[in-house]
């Protein structure tokens, strides 16, 4: 059997809302070794975006447009949306497909969302 995205999603999600600074969101990527969190509104549970490393490596190079220390950047900023949520019983192939055709970052999966935790210092 293929393998499916249950074999690779990640437990509990990491969270933070669109309003959280920078630094908070790059302080839970190194304290849960992640690469990326979730951005939620600020009721803690609809999905804004994702922040991942790779749009801090876009902000140390793009430093002329963010000038803002981290504490002074914030979350809606930077994260990229909208987001696409897939089944987690979809093959990892099928959503590499879509990954590629749509160019989307995805969010937990629908069920895995009620799993969706928020961490805070």
């Amino acid at each position: 059997m293929p393998p499916r995205v249950t074999s690779y999603m990640s437990s509990p999600v990491i969270t933070a809302k669109k309003n959280d600074n920078l630094a908070h969101i790059r302080n839970l990527m190194i304290r849960h070794k992640i690469g990326k969190v979730v951005i939620t509104e600020e009721d803690g549970e609809t999905i804004y975006g994702i922040i991942s490393k790779s749009d801090f490596v876009r902000i140390l190079y793009n430093r002329k447009k963010y000038i803002k220390p981290l504490e002074m950047l914030f979350a809606y900023e930077i994260a990229t949306t909208p987001v696409l949520a897939v089944s987690d019983n979809r093959t990892i192939k099928a959503v590499a497909q879509i990954m590629v055709n749509e160019e989307h970052r995805f969010s937990p999966s629908p069920r895995q969302r009620s799993e969706v935790d928020r961490y805070s210092d």
